[in-house]
């Protein structure tokens, strides 16, 4: 497997195991043994320290098949593997504006060009970053065709869109990253509340106590709000982590029956609390989680009526 991720003509991209090496450059041509290369190792510009770029003279290339081997002053090695077709880079421009799925611009997202759909043939240098407008500059073979690659901070990909040596510009939408949805208070933040380890359901009890409190408020929480919501935010953490603490005490059928007051093993005998159920709006929610979001002004005060 090669240790180089891009190659092109004259360049050749890789990452090393520490920033700060200095490497001697060898070349062998058609099978033939290592020998001096008249190209030199340079770090890689673009913010990654381990990176680094290896420029053949057009004499270390004058060959059909050539493997490239960089050795670094801690004694690592990085080979090319077989490169048998050598792209130049063209005289073709071609822009490529990376946006996200909000068509916001996307800056530092690495971006490549491969000669194949699969990314396993590199066409052209890489990786190169987008700038602040999420924009990167190629310069291709006219009437070549050639695949964008890319990848986002995020984790997000760009995967084999199709160009052509030629075209003047190209827009790519990052596709959206989905993250697990999470409610208003972490498992953290349970354990903290609780004082011991959180229950094995908790993320899931944390889920329900969220929409619960969304059901409860009427979806008026807007952590995002530049006057109350980092109170809110609070508020609601709060009170999602009373909820879950009433139904691990309660079992989560607690407020549509009642509060358990006590229980009976033999034959089975509960009873709950008198009126337990009455004077809250909410019947499920429990009374820590309902003082908490009245005080947050979250709740209406005013009379229910049943």
């Amino acid at each position: 497997m090669s240790d180089f991720t891009r190659a092109v003509s004259l360049e050749l991209v890789f990452e090393a195991e520490a920033s700060g090496l200095t490497f001697d450059a060898f070349v062998s041509k058609d099978g033939g043994n290592f020998v001096a290369a008249g190209g030199v190792v340079t770090p890689l510009s673009g913010g990654d320290e381990k990176g680094y770029l290896f420029t053949s003279t057009t004499d270390d290339t004058d060959a059909d098949t050539i493997v490239i081997l960089c050795v670094g002053s801690d004694g690592s090695q990085y080979v090319s593997g077989n490169l048998s077709s050598v792209i130049e880079g063209g005289a073709s421009p071609l822009a490529v504006t990376v946006l996200y799925a909000s068509a916001d611009a996307a800056p530092g997202v690495r971006v490549w060009l491969t000669s194949d759909q699969t990314g396993t043939l590199p066409a052209m240098r890489s990786p190169i970053t987008t700038d602040d407008n999420g924009l990167v500059t190629f310069h291709l073979d006219s009437g070549v065709t050639y695949w964008v690659q890319g990848l986002a901070a995020d984790g997000s990909e760009i995967a084999a869109v199709e160009v052509t040596g030629g075209d003047a510009t190209l827009v790519v939408n990052l596709p959206a990253v989905t993250t697990p949805e999470t409610g208003y208070a972490s498992i953290a933040d349970l354990e903290a509340y609780l004082g011991v380890t959180a229950p094995a359901d908790a993320a899931g009890m944390i889920l329900r106590a969220s929409d619960l409190i969304d059901a409860v408020t009427y979806n008026r929480i807007d952590v995002t709000d530049a006057d109350a919501g980092d109170a809110w935010a609070i508020a609601a953490r709060k009170a999602v982590c009373a909820q879950v603490k009433h139904w691990i005490d309660n079992g989560e059928s607690a407020g549509t029956e009642g509060i358990i007051a006590s229980k009976t093993v033999s034959k089975t005998s509960v009873s709950y609390v008198q009126g337990s159920t009455a004077g809250n709006g909410h019947p499920e929610l429990s009374p820590i989680a309902r003082r908490v979001l009245l005080s947050a002004g979250l709740l209406y005060r005013g009379a229910w009526v049943r």
